[in-house]
């Protein structure tokens, strides 16, 4: 019988959480060095490691079968002048191999579900070349911003 995917949060508790963190951190730092950023997996790991704070948020969901890690999507808040407390989608990201086989909007639909049975009534992202996955997906542009040298869109989604 073939193992079924699974989405479920990374926590301490995870059977696998080193080697897990290992390709989940290079994923993040591959992501922040193709943005021109700064980093090291041991800072992407380190950042991740924060989610375990024991609360509900911020929080690391991860797909996986067989023991691999597919990918992964991360809900945390940021304080920004004039945005409030928002609850952000960050690092949605789904490993080459998998590709176009819906399981970006898989992580995608999970983070919105798990978000709204924390109580929350819109999830914020933003991005600079997926505008069109998110917007098919039913997230509406709310603004622009510069992050980081990049200009990027702000999306949101109610729930």
């Amino acid at each position: 019988m073939a193992e079924r995917l699974t989405i479920e949060p990374l926590t301490p508790d995870t059977p696998q959480l080193e080697p897990w963190l290992a390709i989940i951190g290079r994923w993040h730092h591959e992501h922040c060095v193709s943005r021109g950023l700064n980093s090291s997996i041991e800072r992407r790991i380190e950042q991740i490691r924060k989610h375990f704070s024991g609360d509900a948020l911020p929080v690391t969901l991860v797909a996986h079968k067989a023991g691999q890690p597919l990918g992964s999507v991360s809900l945390l808040r940021y304080q920004a002048a004039g945005t409030g407390n928002r609850l952000w989608l960050s690092n949605l990201y789904v490993e080459a191999s998998v590709r176009k086989g819906g399981l970006g909007e898989a992580l995608l639909e999970h983070a919105c579900r798990y978000a709204k049975a924390q109580g929350e009534k819109a999830l914020w992202l933003f991005t600079d070349d997926q505008q069109a996955f998110y917007r098919k997906r039913g997230w509406r542009p709310a603004g622009d911003a510069r992050i980081s040298r990049t200009e990027v869109d702000i999306l949101v989604r109610e729930l």
